[in-house]
Order: C-alpha cells, then sequence, then structure tokens
C-alpha cells in the first residue's frame, strides 16, 4: 500500500492583498483572450504607469497602476470606459475592478 503524499500548509504570503486587485488581474486575462490586445502592449502600458516618478517605489500601489495601465490600453484602443448602459453597474475601469462581486451580481453598485 503507498502512504499519501505529504500535503503542505498553504502559503500565508497573498498574491493579492484586496478583492478589487483579484478582479483587476482576472479582468485584464480575459480582456487578453478576448483579443483586445496583445502581452507586449500589456507589458509597455503596465511598464509606463509603474515608471511613473510618483509610483511608490515600495510597490504598495502596484495593482492601481494595473487599473491604470489598463484603463490607458482600453482608451487607446477605443474601447468606451465610461458611457453609461443604462443600468447601476459600474462603468469606469477603476469601478468595474473595486465593484463588490455580489451586488454587482444583483445589479447594485
Amino acid at each position: 500500500m503507498t502512504s499519501a503524499p505529504e500535503v503542505s500548509a498553504p502559503s500565508t504570503d497573498r498574491v493579492f492583498r484586496e478583492p478589487w486587485e483579484a478582479r483587476a488581474f482576472a479582468m485584464t486575462l480575459a480582456l487578453h483572450e478576448r483579443g483586445l490586445f496583445t502581452w507586449s502592449e500589456w507589458a509597455a502600458a503596465l511598464s509606463a504607469r509603474l515608471h511613473d516618478p510618483h509610483a511608490d517605489p515600495s510597490g504598495a500601489d502596484y495593482y492601481h497602476h494595473w487599473v491604470e495601465a489598463l484603463g490607458d490600453l482600453l482608451a487607446s484602443k477605443g474601447v468606451d470606459q465610461g458611457g453609461s448602459t443604462g443600468g447601476s453597474q459600474p462603468h469606469s475601469t477603476t469601478e468595474i475592478a473595486r465593484a463588490d462581486p455580489r451586488t454587482a451580481r444583483e445589479g447594485r453598485s
């Protein structure tokens, strides 16, 4: 009889500090998979934001820059990020990334 492999405890290091950071990451992947931009375009947009002289050198504002870079890239592609959809859903890239998934699912913001 073979013994079960040892399973280590999950790491306490979190990739995302806040839920909106995970949503911003997932949104970026989904938009890339839909062909809205290439990885090279994404890397250039994110790099430009991260090299901003006002960026926190500790990286604490990394996902704020991530969302701003996504907004920049979508704007350069002509994707409307702020138009009204006639509902109460968040409209801007930042609002979408920060929206509580429970309220977004229920049609509230």
